[in-house]
């Protein structure tokens, strides 16, 4: 929301110090929409609503579109090596150095680990 707003007050901005550069634009991306408002008029077709620069509000609940695995509903879709999402879980061990003595393991649902390890 911070970055859209500063975005707007350096557009208002510029166009404040190039008002006529500003005007030719505004008047030009005017003809482009009526030229492709009408050339849709004449094919017959329907055109889609613009998009604003604002995010949609998120939706309460599950989509339709949502997966759900019934076998393990703890794990969660991830992005693997080699490419594409796989279910599966993010998991950490702490073994110690000279050993190789397993210290610790511990899985998580995060697809990001980087917060499990303190910085040093």
């Amino acid at each position: 929301m911070a970055r859209y707003q500063a975005k707007e007050a350096q557009r208002k901005a510029w166009e404040a110090a190039n008002v006529e550069k500003a005007a030719r634009q505004a008047a030009a991306r005017t003809k482009k929409e009526l030229m492709r408002q009408a050339q849709a008029t004449q094919a017959g077709t329907l055109l889609p609503e613009k998009k604003s620069g604002m995010p949609k509000e998120p939706v309460a609940g599950p989509r339709p579109s949502d997966q759900v695995n019934f076998t393990d509903e703890e794990s969660r879709i991830m992005p693997v090596s080699g490419g594409g999402f796989d279910q599966c879980y993010n998991s950490q061990a702490v073994v110690a150095e000279g050993t190789m003595l397993i210290m610790a393991a511990f899985v998580t649902q995060e697809t990001n680990d980087k917060s499990r390890l303190p910085p040093c």
